[in-house]
């Protein structure tokens, strides 16, 4: 299991299918939750590297790449 609570929150850490390594908060104290936000993230960055899905962005991403 590569999520760990360092503080408070619950934070993922692990390596994606490009060979990055991804570190993000979980913003939950539930870890639960956490795993289902790894789990989540994992299979969309699956996606994209071997479906080439797009990868989902947010505004604020959209505004910062502009």
């Amino acid at each position: 299991m590569s999520i760990y609570k360092p503080g408070t929150t619950w934070w993922t850490c692990f390596t994606s299918p490009k060979g990055e390594r991804i570190r993000r908060s979980a913003r939950t104290k539930d870890k639960k939750q956490a795993q289902e936000f790894e789990d989540r993230l994992k299979a969309e960055l699956w996606r994209v590297q071997h479906l080439g899905d797009k990868p989902r962005r947010t505004w604020q991403e959209a505004v910062v790449r502009w």
